[in-house]
């Protein structure tokens, strides 16, 4: 680890030397089979073809790495993205490597800008089964909120795109994408409601380019019961590590969730109804048997 003097190399955000140290340190154990992904990927018509291809991001195209019978994800940042956004992700992986639910760095390379770390489990909320909401349960979500809570308090500035959010039956959630600041400029309260606002699953996409009479109205009411569930039991784990004004926020944004997914369950003829926000739990209430009667034979 001498080799690396962080003191020479200019991270200008707040993270813990020798954890950063380690990371850097690590890829020489990478290196080879890194290298081989590069050369292969640089002579693909298609990158995206590539067995190895996981995703594509804003910055960075992401690919699969076995070692030792590890899963890790390999990142290759945009040749275009400023040198000190690297840096910024690099200090984040040092101060979230030992906070549960986040994405741990374990290597990266000051020279061609690739971090690896280990591969998350699961699914992205967005490509998230109906049937698997069933699943979240509310220790899970109690450990999802925990995560939010230490990664603010230890400076870690999470981007909350859904597309970084994964669920997984055994493991819960993990967040995928985050970097270090030099002092974050929103409250807890808004960082909560803007991870909630990002629980839209598969359920609710497929649905936008169906008509009325493919969908099930069982279907509906069964996926609407789910996200209130779910939506209700983070509100129950925010309320017990919020102050009141942030606890506020964090309403406000399930509020306009609880108005849209009523106004997506009356477009497909139910009426959804709930308990005003007392109790920490609203309940969805049985549709009226006459708006069952009057929808098209299910199909979903």
């Amino acid at each position: 680890m001498s080799r690396f003097n962080l003191k020479f190399i200019n991270f200008t955000e707040p993270y813990n030397p020798s954890v950063l140290a380690n990371i850097l340190h690590n890829y020489a154990f990478f290196k080879s089979p890194v290298d081989k992904l590069q050369e292969e990927l640089s002579i693909v018509d298609n990158y995206k073809k590539h067995p190895a291809f996981l995703d594509l991001g804003r910055t960075v195209r992401v690919f699969a790495l076995s070692l030792d019978g590890t899963p890790y994800a390999v990142r290759l940042i945009s040749q275009d993205i400023r040198q000190q956004h690297f840096y910024a992700r690099l200090c984040g992986g040092s101060l979230a490597a030992n906070l549960p639910g986040l994405e741990r760095i374990v290597a990266a390379s000051l020279d061609t800008h690739v971090t690896v770390s280990h591969l998350m489990p699961g699914q992205k909320l967005a490509k998230l089964p109906a049937e698997e909401l069933a699943f979240i349960s509310t220790e899970q979500i109690a450990k999802l909120i925990d995560s939010l809570v230490l990664a603010y308090e230890s400076g870690v500035l999470i981007d909350t795109s859904p597309s970084n959010l994964f669920y997984d039956r055994r493991a819960g959630f993990g967040i995928i994408d985050y970097i270090s600041v030099g002092g974050l400029s929103y409250s807890l309260g808004y960082l909560l409601a803007a991870v909630i606002r990002g629980f839209n699953f598969d359920f609710e996409h497929r649905i936008r380019n169906m008509t009325r009479a493919a969908v099930s109205p069982q279907n509906i009411e069964n996926f609407c019961a789910a996200k209130i569930q779910i939506i209700s039991l983070y509100l129950q784990a925010a309320k017990e590590r919020l102050s009141t004004k942030d606890f506020q926020i964090t309403i406000s944004a399930t509020k306009i969730m609880l108005t849209t997914l009523k106004r997506m369950a009356k477009y497909y003829g139910i009426n959804l109804y709930w308990s005003e926000w007392r109790d920490s739990n609203p309940r969805p209430l049985a549709p009226h048997a006459s708006t069952l009667a009057n929808c098209a034979t299910p199909r979903l």
